[in-house]
């Protein structure tokens, strides 16, 4: 059986290489560049909810902050009158705060909302005592997450400094389930794996969801946005260190409180629909490898027939002129349209002889009368090539019938 030539098998191999590498190569690309697409918009997504988170947490600051100043202008040192004031503002503050506190200038707990009437605690260690003592001036303080000593809940401390005739006379809190700031992600309606983490510029977690309670004693490290070069807000991706989950994370910074709102995202839940995005063009470039691949299979398949037939045709027409060749007289062949399609050298000299003989034309009008039985020849001016051999055909060609 013949077989097609290396060079054809080859140039089919190649072809089939190319395309291939072609489709995968735009496959990757493809993947690649829909895979930043949908990163990018997952990114913008979070950047925009941990700016929502933090306005939200913002007017939460607000709002405790005209607590503190209302109730710091009613202290009197009086304690019956304030804790009367406390029990009736409580209703309206219990959705934000829990525990209403006095410290002295000396650090000792005078008033709680919490405490028994004869305790009597010392917090002058504190930090939220420590910071309006030492530094003066009347500023709102966001302390990090303590856990009350009276209370014994985890709480952020919102405090100022009460002044007596300019002069340093004790701190008003205001205390703050860390778990008002940590419910903001319920509202965003995001899945069971998404986190949202409040934290201070030294890296303390100051609220955290999911598990608020573990993560309160949690200082964070080598995180983007604790940077001193930091933006507003941006974007990074990596596993959380407190619960090790891959998430795309966004942040927003509040830097007049020296706190950051992150939102964080799983990466496999993200980037889900680049997943099924994926799945679909790689099932496309499958399908289009396994066409191209059939069709230059059925190619060679082709090439290969043609160039069987061809050799086959060859090796015929051989044996037909070695056959013709032997007979030893003038031999033509006429196609189904009258037109010549084979002759032996006998027949040329016959021919050629045409041009010099009236007689030898008759000769062979009769030997051509004799093959030719039921149907007419009509010859056109013209001249052709046939085996290689210019053929001139007479100006007019005489209709012979028998």
């Amino acid at each position: 059986m013949f077989r097609p030539s290396l060079s054809i098998k080859s140039q089919l191999f190649i072809a089939l290489a190319v395309s291939l590498l072609f489709v995968w190569l735009s496959v990757a690309y493809e993947l690649k560049h829909s895979q930043a697409v949908y990163q990018h918009e997952v990114e913008q997504a979070t950047i925009f909810q941990a700016q929502a988170y933090a306005e939200n947490t913002l007017a939460t600051i607000k709002r405790l902050d005209e607590v503190v100043l209302d109730l710091r202008d009613y202290w009197t040192g009086d304690v019956a009158r304030f804790a009367e004031l406390v029990r009736r503002r409580q209703q309206h503050l219990k959705d934000i705060a829990f525990q209403v506190a006095i410290i002295d200038a000396d650090g000792y707990l005078v008033y709680s909302n919490l405490a028994a009437p004869n305790d009597r605690t010392y917090l002058g260690e504190r930090e939220h005592f420590k910071v309006h003592k030492e530094r003066g001036g009347d500023h709102l303080f966001i302390s990090k997450p303590v856990k009350g000593k009276v209370s014994g809940k985890w709480s952020i401390q919102f405090t100022r400094p009460i002044m007596a005739e300019d002069h340093f006379n004790g701190v008003i809190v205001v205390s703050a389930s860390p778990e008002i700031f940590a419910g903001f992600l319920a509202k965003l309606g995001l899945g069971d794996k998404a986190s949202s983490t409040m934290v201070a510029d030294g890296g303390h977690v100051m609220a955290r969801h999911p598990g608020n309670d573990g993560a309160m004693d949690k200082v964070l490290a080598d995180t983007p946005f604790l940077r001193a070069d930091t933006p507003l807000q941006g974007s990074y991706a990596r596993a959380s260190p407190l619960d090790g989950i891959e998430r795309i994370h966004g942040f927003h910074r509040l830097p007049e409180y020296g706190l950051t709102f992150v939102i964080g995202h799983p990466v496999a839940d993200a980037l889900q629909p680049y997943q099924g995005h994926r799945q679909t063009v790689v099932a496309g470039a499958i399908v289009a490898s396994v066409v191209l691949a059939l069709l230059l299979g059925l190619l060679s398949r082709s090439l290969t027939a043609q160039a069987t037939a061809e050799a086959a045709s060859a090796r015929s027409q051989a044996m037909l002129r070695s056959a013709v060749d032997t007979i030893g007289e003038a031999f033509v062949i006429y196609d189904e349209n009258d037109r010549l399609a084979y002759f032996d050298e006998e027949y040329l000299n016959y021919y050629r002889d045409l041009h010099r003989s009236p007689g030898a034309w008759t000769q062979l009008r009769g030997n051509y009368s004799r093959r030719r039985r039921t149907r007419s020849v009509q010859g056109k001016p013209s001249a052709e090539s046939i085996n290689g051999w210019p053929i001139g055909w007479p100006p007019t060609r005489a209709a012979i019938r028998i």
